[in-house]
């Protein structure tokens, strides 16, 4: 039996919803593996620290903050920079307004 025999004998044996399922979860397979390295995909949060955090990041500590997905982001205080007033309106070089 030749492969686009059997291919055939297998959509004939399809009804419409099937054939509707199996076709929307390879557009979503396509669509996923087209768009999983794209560099333009950009998810941003902020997110504010009170006082109690931030002296807790300068001691070395860690602290665990909850993300819109669901999943923790791990933040250690390893290495805490402190810019004096008027540098941090500068962000990469580049004055912003």
């Amino acid at each position: 039996m030749s492969f686009s025999r059997g291919f055939d004998r297998l959509l004939g044996s399809l009804d419409t919803w099937e054939l509707v399922y199996i076709g929307l979860v390879l557009g979503v397979a396509l669509q996923q593996w087209m768009t999983s390295d794209d560099p333009g995909r950009v998810t941003e949060q902020s997110m504010t620290l009170n006082e109690d955090d931030l002296r807790r990041l300068e001691g070395g500590g860690s602290l665990a903050l909850p993300r819109w997905h669901g999943h923790e982001l791990q933040v250690r205080g390893d290495v805490v920079v402190d810019l004096p007033a008027g540098e941090d309106d500068q962000v990469d070089g580049e004055a912003t307004d």
